[in-house]
């Protein structure tokens, strides 16, 4: 949806769902900046464990804003079906992410946008995930062995609309943590809301990243801020 134009004026009923034909198809958007400071394309993995699996992401070199995509059945059950941005690392890391600005032309209360720890890339893979689902608030989810169902830990505050969350894997532990900070740019404050064992990805190398699922066969878009994955050292 927009009322802006390229020369200024303002233009009404410029909304373009590809999925409606009642709407315009011939609505052209554009990111007003420099050419050598535009977003940058990030390669994804699409997790296709059923038939709805796509997406892509950009991301702004300047500020870090990822701007993400992803359509899917669902990350649950036996195989996940969804958009993945990650990295292969090893050891222990912490990730931290906001996450918001969620558009879906058809919103479920089951979608899903947040943080993946995995095993690998298979669609069975075990995984530890915290994400901002549609409707159901923050929720926890898991699968503790690769090939095995996947298990729902539980979900805090409801209705929420963005949050800034957290994982912190030590060893074959994971950690989740929901944020609350008191001013735009302020520090943020954690709380704990599970942890969980998962042995499957204790040791050697896993990937961690931002993951979406829509639970639709349309796309659903997130913008995601403040994206940081590090590596964790214990006290000495």
């Amino acid at each position: 949806y927009g009322r802006c134009s390229p020369d200024g004026s303002r233009v009404d009923n410029q909304h373009s769902r590809f999925h409606v034909g009642s709407d315009r198809n011939d609505v052209a958007y554009f990111v007003n900046k420099p050419e050598d400071d535009g977003l940058q394309i990030e390669s994804t993995n699409i997790i296709k464990g059923r038939d709805y699996a796509s997406g892509m992401a950009l991301n702004d070199p300047i500020d870090g804003t990822i701007y993400m995509t992803g359509a899917g059945r669902d990350i649950a059950g036996y195989h996940d079906d969804f958009n993945y941005l990650s990295d292969e690392v090893n050891g222990d890391h912490t990730a931290v992410v906001h996450v918001g600005n969620i558009l879906s032309p058809q919103p479920n209360g089951w979608s899903k946008s947040g943080i993946l720890f995995r095993s690998g890339l298979e669609t069975n893979a075990a995984y530890y995930g915290l994400y901002l689902t549609g409707s159901n608030g923050v929720c926890f989810q898991g699968r503790l062995n690769v090939g095995a169902h996947y298990s729902h830990f539980g979900c805090v505050q409801a209705g929420i609309k963005e949050a800034w969350i957290k994982v912190e894997k030590l060893v074959d532990t994971f950690y989740s943590f929901i944020g609350t900070q008191g001013t735009k740019g302020g520090p943020v404050t954690w709380t704990q809301i599970n942890s969980r064992k998962i042995a499957a990805i204790g040791e050697g190398s896993y990937q961690v990243g931002l993951g979406i699922s829509s639970g639709r066969s349309f796309a659903q878009e997130v913008v995601f801020t403040g994206y940081d994955v590090d590596a964790f050292f214990f006290p000495s």
